[in-house]
């Protein structure tokens, strides 16, 4: 094996160590913020909405931020939208081919159409080439707000019957850690944060660089490697809920999850620093993103359920849109949509919209 080949190898190792630190990390995060929110006397109901909820796109924060940082723009939302995809696709057509899934009322009532809205939201603020701080600050906005709503549901209107039941779906604290000291709880959530962080990087540098030795665009890798990389942690709660009984939450963990990566992961990021958006992005895999919502909803409507078949066809959809990105089968990478005029961004993001303008 020649040297180009050795550093092949060496940057996808440094991805595949990476993943696996944020899938580690990402855990223990979710450990230790359950740990202190019920020190904080919160509901394991409110947990569930919150901690819990949001733990599995922590991965995808991390990543989408220091891709963002790193001036790799198409990771960066990338990583988002591929999440998106195979967390409707193989996640969930993956339980669906182990366990056909019901579908909670609720989830299409409330989770599902904010996925949707929240998917087309991001859309419109994507078509004129750049995600600036004012629309962060909107998506961030609408992320606390939904929060806030479904926690004010959680406590006032669902009944007690359901509010034990999303209780007893909240994955307890590792055995004693609640009782540690609040110093010891603190510093195990700061020490996950800075794994998270530098699994993040790891896989953000590894992607990088195994795109360009390879030949692959940033934003087929962002939307392959690396979000298929950092849909892990949903994927490994969805199974192991399934497998413990609770198949409807495997539904509610991909749905709950899409929104989290829409508007908070997007939010924060374009907070840090204003992410352009490449045309391909938001004038073919945006679409795509919200057609596999819609494929979902016409799936299930009225069966409301996952079945066998319709998981296989999840999964086979997900094959196509990877084969057929790999293949460079993308015919907006040709043309570009009018751009909003960039001179406002600061530094490298500056400098990388022109060149893509």
């Amino acid at each position: 094996m020649g040297t180009a080949g050795c550093t092949v190898v060496l940057h996808i190792g440094l991805m595949v160590l990476g993943t696996a630190g944020l899938w580690l990390a990402g855990d223990k995060l979710v450990d230790f913020a359950a740990a202190l929110a019920e020190r904080a006397r919160l509901s394991p109901a409110v947990i569930g909405l919150t901690v819990v909820a949001a733990g599995t796109s922590f991965p995808e924060l991390f990543v989408s931020v220091a891709a963002a940082w790193d001036g790799s723009p198409d990771i960066a939302v990338g990583n988002v939208v591929g999440s998106n995809i195979s967390n409707l696709t193989l996640v969930l057509g993956a339980v669906a081919l182990a366990w056909p899934v019901p579908i909670a009322p609720a989830i299409l009532r409330l989770e599902y159409p904010v996925m949707m809205l929240s998917g087309a939201l991001v859309l419109v603020l994507s078509r004129d080439g750049l995600l600036d701080r004012v629309e962060a600050a909107l998506l961030t906005a609408a992320m606390v707000a939904f929060i806030s709503y479904s926690v004010w549901l959680a406590r006032r209107v669902l009944p007690p019957a359901e509010r034990q039941e999303l209780a007893e779906q909240v994955p307890p604290p590792a055995a004693g850690l609640a009782t540690r000291p609040l110093p010891a709880l603190l510093l195990g959530l700061l020490v996950t944060l800075v794994a998270l962080s530098v699994s993040a990087s790891a896989l953000v540098n590894g992607a990088i660089h195994t795109a360009r030795m390879l030949g692959i665009t940033e934003r087929v890798i962002g939307l392959t490697v690396v979000a298929v990389g950092t849909s892990l942690p949903e994927l490994a709660a969805s199974l192991l809920a399934a497998r413990r009984g609770h198949h409807e939450m495997a539904v509610a963990n991909v749905v709950g999850s899409n929104v989290f990566n829409t508007l908070m992961i997007l939010g924060v990021a374009g907070l840090v620093t204003p992410i352009p958006v490449a045309a391909a992005l938001s004038g073919v895999d945006m679409w795509i993103m919200l057609a596999t919502g819609g494929l979902l909803g016409l799936l299930t409507f009225h069966r409301q359920r996952v079945s066998r078949p319709a998981g296989a066809l999840l999964v086979t959809f997900f094959a196509v849109y990877c084969g057929w990105l790999l293949l460079g089968g993308t015919p907006a990478e040709g043309g570009e949509l009018p751009r909003r005029p960039n001179q406002h961004v600061p530094g490298k993001v500056a400098e990388m919209a022109h060149r893509r303008g």
